[in-house]
This record gives C-alpha cells, structure tokens and sequence, in this order.
C-alpha cells in the first residue's frame, strides 16, 4: 500500500502507523537506492475522479514499500503536471536534515554510535552505529546530511568510515550493511540487458609499503610486487601507509605496542602488501548494470533470477565465463519497482571511479577487498607475518592540511597547542 500524509504530519514514528490522508494508486512508483547516496522514489499518479492527486503537493509524505522494508516514508521535494498524470520525486524522510544546520558541533575522541548521537542531538532522528573506531571531527555551519555523508573530506563516513542505510526515523552507519547469502551468478554472454564495464583504474601491481613515522622497506627494494605484474602492459604502482606496523622505541618493554626490530616490521609490511594482492587488488573492477525488467523477456532470465533476492549491500559471487574469473562483488544500486515488488534494475560490482579521484578513495577501496583478508593485528603474537591475522589496516598520505581552529590542552602549562585541521587529498 502506499499512501500519503500532510507536510505537517509530527515527525515521529507514532503518527505514521495509519493509512494516512489518502491511499495513493499510481500508475508507476519506483524506488532508487545509492549505496551511501540517493534514496527516493519516482511516482506518476493519474488525474483520477477520486481527486488523490491533489494530494501529492511538495512537501507532503508518502508512505511506501521498498525492498528491505514494509513502509518508509519520503518527503515530496518536486512535482510536474503532465497532460494525464502527476510525476512526482520525493526523497527518503532522513534527507529533511538537509535543512538542520550544525554550528558547531564537535565530537571528539569518541567512536561511532558516540559521533553519531552528537550529530543528530536534537533531532527526530536516532543514530545507530558498530563502528568502534574512535576519532575526532568538527562540524561547523554544515547541514546534518553533509556532516554524515557528504562529498567533502570532513564527514562522518570519510572519518569514521561506514554505510548507510535509513529505517524512517532511524539512521543506521555500520562498518557494513548487507548480507551474503551465498548468491553466484555468472556472466559472459553478450546480452542487451546486461551493460558491463572493466576498469583498471583500481589496479595496483607494485606497492611501496610505508608504516607509522615513516617506516619503507630497504631502498634496494623498496616495493612489493604483484604475482599479475606482467599480466598488464604498465606497471600500476601505488603509495599504501598501514599506520599500525610500527617498531617499539624500547624493545623490552612488552607492554609497548609495535615490533621489536625495524627487520620484523618490514616483513609485516610485505606481508600486508601480499594480502592486499590476495584480496584483489591487482586485479580489474567489474560493474554489471543488469536491466531485470527486460531480461525478464528473455530464456537467460533463470540465471539471474536469484538477484530479486539481492538487497543493497549484499555480498554476490561472480564467475565470468569468457576470462575465467571469479569475483566477488556486491549490490551497489538497485531501482525497485514498489507495485510488482521486482527490481527493475540492479547494479552489481564497485562504485566506478576515475583517475581524478583523490587517494581517499582509493584507500577506501582497499578496504573493500575480500573479506577473507579481514582481521586484526595483534603485535604481541610475534615478529614478520605472525602478529597478522589478515587484517588491512592503511592510511594514504600526502594530504593538504588547513588550520581552521586551535585549543589548549588539558594542562595549559605544557606549552602544547592542539591545531584542528580540515584535510583535502
């Protein structure tokens, strides 16, 4: 059922629970979801006897299904008349904070769920977040939704890191949002429905290593190549920091986080470049945009019918059939069709980058390789490769550094000033 409520309707759960103002019956409503982007629905009402178009005035709330959900509401935002119908767009209700402003706010030290109640402190939202990394960013004369998941360096998800997904009045950031139920599909043939594209613009085949102060490898061989070095006409070298491989200043303190020699720290940075390796990172993206609507016309239909089960986020494994690869890719996109209950399309892969984009994002992208590197580091396990249980943990550098403000520490006394930077790839 989709319906719709006043623009006035109280911003609480409890006032959403009925059929509101009117029971909406269009002739198209489809729902577009980004991950960590747009989230909204495109409708077209008919001028129907009954007069339930002229409820749809900007501002006023639909109630509608979507894929991961019985009812999630959208605000109108922009209305068209056409000859015969309404054509609507309304976005999800959590983009109303784009009209709350953030003077200044400040969390600092603190983890997500922490960041995340701060942000929406005051609001008819409630954060929730797994997120434990702790970090520090401010907030000053900038909209809710730019502080969460904005385009700029200074966000939530670009310090904090997470995905997002809005349950009405409830905002979920965790480290991941989806599910892998073991879905695999293949590809290979020369489809109309299906559009697909091969970047190399996420290939790393020599990487030199770099750990906390400074850390490299010995300048005779200073990187870390890629068993697939040859497999490509250039050589696809990157700069990858891994923060956490240090070497403790007094060896024999146990208590004392890092590596007892510099010989055992860079073994563990060629081994996390190995693991990056491992994961993928020298091999090409791929981004399938599958066109369900169409195919569903089609014999091949069955092979990739298992996708109406895919919801944003989710884990797919892939096979293409012409190269002999295996991937694993994840739903990136999907545009939902809210009155069969049928995607009309999806994407699956990665978000396409460019060579523009700034090393933000490709350290982004690293951290998307295969889960099955995932893990911690724990120093005290030993030297080399035996303190590493597959995690990737690392921080590009070469950044642009604004001082945009400054406070005393805690002791003032200390002479120590504390700068607070805005910071730009």
């Amino acid at each position: 059922m989709i319906n719709v409520y006043n623009s006035r309707t109280e911003l609480k759960a409890a006032a959403f629970t009925d059929n509101g103002d009117m029971v909406l019956q269009p002739s198209k409503c489809n729902f577009i979801m980004e991950l960590n982007g747009q989230c909204e629905i495109e409708m077209e009402h008919p001028f129907d006897a009954e007069g339930r178009w002229r409820y749809l005035q900007n501002e006023a709330i639909i109630g509608c299904p979507t894929p991961y959900s019985k009812r999630q509401l959208f605000r109108i935002y922009d209305t068209q008349k056409k000859m015969d119908r309404m054509v609507i767009y309304a976005r999800h209700i959590f983009f109303d904070l784009i009209n709350t402003i953030l003077l200044d706010v400040r969390p600092t030290q603190k983890n997500g769920q922490e960041a995340l109640a701060i942000i929406l402190d005051k609001t008819s939202f409630t954060g929730h977040s797994d997120i434990t990394k702790v970090n520090t960013s401010y907030y000053i004369v900038k909209n809710v939704v730019e502080a969460i998941c904005g385009e700029k360096s200074n966000t939530y998800i670009s310090r904090w890191g997470g995905e997002c997904l809005f349950d009405n009045f409830d905002v979920y950031v965790n480290t991941k949002i989806g599910e892998d139920n073991g879905v695999t599909i293949a590809f290979g043939k020369n489809l109309l429905e299906i559009e697909e594209r091969q970047s190399m613009d996420t290939v790393i085949t020599r990487i030199y290593p770099f750990g906390f102060d400074g850390i490299t490898l010995d300048p005779a061989a200073a990187y870390v190549d890629s068993p697939k070095i040859n497999d490509y006409a250039l050589i696809y070298e990157r700069k990858v920091t891994f923060e956490d491989v240090k070497v403790k200043k007094n060896a024999g303190d146990p208590d004392e986080e890092g590596f007892a020699t510099l010989s055992e720290a860079q073994e563990e940075l060629r081994s996390r470049c190995r693991a990056l390796y491992t994961g993928g990172a020298d091999r090409p993206s791929f981004n399938h945009k599958i066109n369900m609507a169409c195919l569903a016309n089609t014999t091949e239909y069955k092979d990739f019918a298992v996708l109406e089960t895919v919801n944003i986020g989710d884990t797919v494994h892939c096979y293409h059939k012409k190269i002999d690869i295996a991937f694993v890719s994840r739903c990136i996109s999907v545009d939902w069709n809210a009155l069969t209950g049928k995607y009309n399309k999806i994407e699956i892969g990665t978000p396409v980058y460019t060579f523009t984009d700034d090393e933000e994002e490709t350290k982004s992208r690293l951290d998307e390789l295969d889960e099955k590197v995932n893990g911690t580091y724990d120093p005290s396990a030993g030297g080399g490769t035996g303190g590493y249980t597959g995690g990737i943990v690392q921080q590009v550098s070469q950044y642009r550094w604004e001082v945009i403000d400054s406070y005393p520490p805690a002791n003032e006394e200390s002479g120590v000033l504390y700068l607070v930077c805005d910071v730009e790839a």
